[in-house]
């Protein structure tokens, strides 16, 4: 199976490899949420994997830290090697020393995933007593660097405060800070920017780039925007229908997009130059079923340069040694 990373000679932190999730429908039908996914990342990489909603970012992600709901959901193949250990081959216990620790992620939604009755100073030092054992004058200390490091101003006095006192865009902040107060290897951004204003976005993204750098911390940002992920991401993948269609630098996906679905999501982004009032491209047609998926190729149904060979399940082609695409008529 293919892999391609952004540079040989950095070390490999990540490796996704033939990664299958499914769910099980109360109707007794099976989802294939992720299906034979396959990618890694280096250390200190910042990677987007992109598509619209259901195509299987998310479960993604959280297959990675071991946190698909069973039932409905199992992981039921492949290898998530991180840092040389197999995660898939670990107990619960030891996946509880792994998240958190080694591996940080921000949740889509920052209203319901912190805790409303617990004040933000108590939920950013959990894991600093849980994992690295530090006192309560030390993660209070260390408490207060992470909401500095975040841009979360008066920290002294913010600590003390509850979640519903905080703006949409400063409850991210604070998420941010959780998954960053151990310092791990990897963060996993889950549509973090989603419900925020435009500006509010940018300063998120701007935030996890500069700490990506500053920390030499993996980021692996998930969205349905590819506009997003523009001038953040090394290298983009592009999910759709539980399987990944392209995958390469994003310079190159950019410049020159092979997969119609990665030319399609890239043609409905606003343009800043060109005539005004011009509207925007769209993808015809909807997401299909994903208990009743069409024969071959899952876009088949959508695609303007279908042929007859689309019938047939196209795997990961190489197109240069730094993008690969999974199509049988590319551009």
């Amino acid at each position: 199976m293919l892999e391609i990373t952004l540079n040989r000679k950095k070390m490999s932190l990540l490796n996704v490899r033939n990664l299958s999730t499914v769910f099980e429908t109360s109707g007794g039908r099976t989802i294939h949420a992720v299906d034979n996914v396959t990618f890694s990342m280096a250390k200190g990489e910042i990677m987007g994997l992109v598509g619209e909603s259901g195509c299987g970012k998310s479960v993604t992600a959280l297959s990675i830290l071991k946190l698909i709901p069973n039932p409905p959901g199992e992981i039921i193949s492949g290898e998530i090697i991180f840092n040389g250990v197999d995660l898939l081959q670990l107990s619960e216990s030891q996946m509880q020393d792994i998240r958190g620790r080694q591996i940080g992620m921000v949740f889509q939604e920052p209203m319901s995933s912190l805790n409303p009755v617990l004040k933000i100073g108590t939920q950013i030092s959990e894991p600093l007593t849980r994992h690295l054992k530090m006192n309560k004058n030390l993660s209070l200390s260390r408490s207060l660097e992470l909401l500095e490091m975040v841009g979360i101003p008066d920290g002294k006095q913010r600590i003390n405060d509850y979640p519903h006192q905080f703006s949409g865009g400063q409850k991210q902040r604070i998420m941010i800070a959780i998954a960053l107060a151990c310092e791990p290897a990897l963060l996993i951004a889950d549509e973090a920017t989603t419900a925020l204003d435009v500006t509010v976005q940018a300063q998120i993204l701007e935030l996890l780039k500069d700490l990506s750098d500053n920390l030499g911390i993996s980021l692996l940002i998930i969205t349905h925007n590819l506009g997003i992920v523009a001038r953040y991401a090394q290298r983009i993948a592009v999910m759709y229908a539980g399987k990944i269609r392209e995958i390469g630098l994003a310079t190159d996906v950019y410049r020159a997009p092979k997969h119609p679905y990665t030319a399609g999501l890239l043609d409905s982004v606003p343009k800043l130059k060109g005539k005004k009032l011009t509207r925007l491209n769209s993808i015809a047609g909807e997401v299909p079923d994903p208990t009743d998926l069409p024969l071959g190729c899952a876009y088949n149904i959508r695609c303007t340069k279908v042929v007859k060979k689309c019938n047939t399940e196209p795997g990961l082609s190489v197109h240069t040694t730094n993008q690969s695409y999974a199509c049988w008529n590319p551009l």
